[in-house]
């Protein structure tokens, strides 16, 4: 992913189009065309859109050539199975207890804060 992406503007991830709703340092939180909440990703693994993708033939064109050129994120190549150790605050925690128990659209945006802070920390121990 190059340049930046800014609230409301369309990306690609997988195999669809979705609106940025929110930015958050390196996370995108996106939504579908529906304006529901969808989840929240890195911002390396979304594609931008062009600005002029109006009808929806061409936003299902444009994200199959994209599909078909840009595939999911594959980390494989890096992955590996590992022991980390991370200190988190008593707010982290119960941020990803909340995510954990009640999903990721229940989280508000101090938890989604929190929740973005741990793993945070834990892909600074596992990839510095």
């Amino acid at each position: 992913m190059t340049g930046a992406v800014a609230t409301g503007s369309k990306v690609v991830y997988q195999d669809g189009i979705y609106t940025v709703r929110a930015v958050d340092g390196a996370v995108l939180e996106l939504a579908y065309h529906t304006g529901r909440f969808f989840r929240l990703v890195h911002i390396s693994s979304v594609i931008p859109c062009p600005p002029d993708l109006n009808s929806r033939a061409e936003r299902r064109t444009m994200t199959e050539a994209l599909a078909a050129m840009f595939c999911k994120a594959d980390y494989s190549h890096i992955a590996r199975d590992a022991t980390v150790t991370v200190s988190i605050a008593a707010a982290e925690m119960a941020a990803l207890l909340g995510a954990y128990d009640r999903g990721l659209d229940a989280l508000d945006q101090d938890e989604r804060d929190g929740l973005n802070a741990v793993i945070g920390k834990l892909k600074d121990e596992l990839w510095p």
